[in-house]
């Protein structure tokens, strides 16, 4: 097929036309960064902790984790009303344990580790199911160790919703005010970039060894700490937006 000078012509018109069509709409824009910050009170909190319990037979150790398991379990559904769902296991593991004498790697006893999560719905009983943890007996064969308490939201898809909302506000404003001092107004939205969310949780919250005052997983007995008194602080979650408008 011959390609005739006048269509090359008309082609090349048309593409400059559009370059220049495309030059002049760039100029009636105006870009922005929109940003939206929500400050949130977690309404969950999540404890972590072990269970380790410790016996010459390694049946025997797995047996003496799985009542101190039930013990627990049960008070927590019982007395906090938590549900099956929000008691997890994090870990297991049973090793054996030695000593070293005189250069010589002696045996003494297995070591049955269960790392558990419990999810708190109701946050003013964190504190009070810590004391239980705290109060359970420990001795050279059953210990608990706390490792700490987080908190979370479970609202996190409708916070970021929200976050999205607040930075579009932002942008709009911001691009409204450019415009009105270059004695314009803003006809539409060209283009929104993705959405980039930060969160800032508060850190998990480890819990102090009484004696040392070193912050630590330990054991510890109910007369060491009668209460705890635990807070959730703030989370944070800011949205930034790119957001392209066309002005008139």
């Amino acid at each position: 097929m011959k390609v005739t000078k006048k269509f090359l012509i008309a082609a090349l018109f048309s593409l400059l036309l559009n370059f220049l069509a495309n030059a002049a709409a760039a100029e009636e824009t105006i870009r922005v960064q929109g940003m939206g910050e929500l400050k949130i009170i977690p309404e969950v909190a999540s404890i972590s902790f072990d269970i380790t319990t410790k016996n010459k037979d390694s049946k025997k150790a797995q047996e003496m984790n799985a009542t101190e398991a039930n013990r627990i379990e049960k008070i927590l559904k019982n007395d906090y009303k938590i549900e099956d769902k929000d008691i997890s296991t994090q870990s297991y593991q049973v090793n054996p344990e030695y000593d070293w004498v005189d250069n010589k790697r002696i045996f003494k006893h297995f070591s049955a580790v269960h790392g558990r999560t419990v999810l708190v719905k109701n946050t003013k009983d964190a504190g009070k199911i810590l004391d239980e943890l705290y109060s359970a007996s420990s001795s050279e064969q059953k210990s608990i160790n706390i490792h700490g308490i987080y908190y979370l939201t479970l609202k996190k898809q409708q916070y970021e919703k929200d976050g999205i909302a607040l930075a579009m506000d932002d942008a709009l404003a911001k691009a409204e005010v450019m415009a009105k001092k270059a004695k314009r107004s803003i006809k539409k939205v060209l283009r929104i970039s993705d959405t980039n969310s930060n969160w800032q949780n508060p850190g998990p919250i480890p819990m102090a060894n009484a004696k040392s005052n070193a912050m630590m997983s330990v054991s510890m007995d109910k007369d060491s700490m009668s209460s705890t008194p635990v807070s959730s602080g703030e989370m944070s979650i800011t949205t930034f937006l790119n957001v392209e408008y066309e002005m008139q």
